[in-house]
């Protein structure tokens, strides 16, 4: 039973993880590919999962609680733009600063059982690499040969090393319909959700069940949106008195950028 279960929340997972690693140069979750090396620890989506409607509505927050929250990811997000042009440490620096201007934002405006579902979503959010947070291992008692034995089954091989059976006929196996192809990945993942669930004991099944709470549906197609900065001008405006985000809105804009070439 442990094994399905840990299988649902893996396979449910998926689709979420996938869509927003590609924001790994804002943080909101690194998947690591390289297999000579641990994981590295999974980043903290807060910053965007506290804004989504869906996470929202699951923590039932009040029409307050989600001004407040709008204040709190306004005042965060243009600090939030310029990890851009900052170098990876110092980019990860700054994120994690915003990071714990949220938590301490959130102190202040949710209840304490919604901070500890907050968190349960966050660690749902984050996949199979919770298994590799410091502070999850460390609740679990995970030993650092669970881990890697978890690593190699991630990467698509056995807990003991080998490469899978199915990974290696893929490889040899001409190419098939896209409906085909969806089956056989659901049947490698509830595989691999089992491979995973066999490395834990019951002892720790039911520690890392509490850490996660009740099932959550996880928001498909996941689309991070932050505020956008004011209009820079470097001189003055022509034609129209100056304007700001805040008059336009509610109506339909057309930006058109030019210069001197």
């Amino acid at each position: 039973m442990r094994g399905i279960t840990l299988g649902v929340w893996l396979c449910v997972v998926a689709g979420f993880s996938g869509a927003i690693a590609a924001q790994d140069s804002t943080g909101a979750v690194r998947r690591e590919t390289q297999s000579s090396s641990p994981p590295a620890t999974p980043g903290n989506p807060l910053l965007f999962l506290i804004r989504d409607p869906v996470v929202q509505s699951d923590l039932a927050l009040t029409p307050q609680q989600k001004r407040d929250v709008r204040e709190l990811t306004d005042r965060l997000d243009i600090p939030l733009w310029g990890i851009r042009d900052l170098g990876p440490e110092q980019g990860e620096a700054k994120l994690k600063e915003l990071i714990a201007q949220a938590d301490s934002g959130l102190a202040t405006i949710l209840k304490d059982s919604q901070r500890q579902r907050l968190d349960q979503i966050v660690l749902r959010s984050q996949g199979t690499a919770v298994f590799f947070r410091p502070d999850v291992a460390e609740r679990l008692r995970l030993l650092s040969e669970q881990q890697r034995r978890i690593q190699r089954i991630l990467e698509g091989g056995s807990p003991n090393g080998e490469i899978s059976a199915s990974k290696q006929n893929s490889k040899e196996k001409p190419s098939k319909t896209a409906k085909a192809t969806a089956s056989e990945t659901k049947r490698s993942k509830e595989s691999e959700a089992k491979a995973v669930a066999a490395v834990l004991t019951d002892t720790q099944t039911r520690m890392l069940s509490a850490l996660l709470g009740k099932p959550f549906t996880l928001p498909q197609g996941y689309k991070i949106a932050i505020k956008a900065p004011e209009l820079a001008t470097a001189d003055a405006w022509i034609n129209s008195e100056p304007l700001s985000l805040e008059k336009l809105r509610g109506q339909v804009i057309v930006l058109n950028f030019w210069t001197y070439g």
